[in-house]
């Protein structure tokens, strides 16, 4: 039921398909001036140990991505809807809606863009395939997100994704 990954996780058949998605959306992207960023990026770019399940993105210009997620999905996934559940200057977020051909599993996949700070080309990284920002700005935002400002948040998934940047990228910070 579980395997190993690169990653030295164990992923559960969920997470295995769930996953398979993502990248299928993230290969529909590439040409796009969208840069993942946040855990999904230090997941599928630096080799983050925790499993991520949405896609965040930077981007300098608003795309509507539905044909280009409905394009991406691998075999044996059937989306069955995208919703738009936020689309302002500002932010754009999708619900991407599906199932899983031989299970029936139903599950849905977030999707959110951001048009506020986009990263200069120097903070973009290509990691296996994909454009992400660089380790220094997932920083950068992880730190802001913890400790800056009025609105900060303090999750143990960012904590945990800040002491796997010190750990394996500290020295180049």
């Amino acid at each position: 039921m579980e395997k190993q990954e690169s990653n030295n996780i164990m992923l559960s058949e969920r997470d295995k398909q769930h996953e398979c998605l993502m990248r299928g959306v993230l290969s529909q992207l590439v040409e796009t001036p969208l840069v993942l960023k946040g855990g999904t990026a230090l997941y599928l770019g630096y080799g983050l140990n925790r499993f991520s399940e949405d896609l965040d993105f930077d981007s300098d210009k608003k795309l509507n991505l539905i044909s280009k997620i409905k394009s991406a999905a691998p075999h044996g996934i059937i989306i069955d809807e995208i919703n738009v559940k936020k689309d302002t200057d500002t932010v754009s977020r999708y619900m991407v809606n599906y199932h899983i051909r031989d299970t029936g599993h139903k599950d849905s996949l977030k999707i959110e863009i951001s048009y506020r700070n986009p990263p200069p080309e120097e903070q973009v990284s290509i990691k296996n395939g994909i454009r992400v920002a660089s380790i220094e700005r997932i920083t950068d935002n992880k730190l802001n997100a913890a400790f800056d400002g009025d609105n900060t948040r303090t999750k143990g998934r960012d904590l945990f994704d800040l002491h796997f940047i010190a750990k394996n990228y500290g020295c180049i910070l």
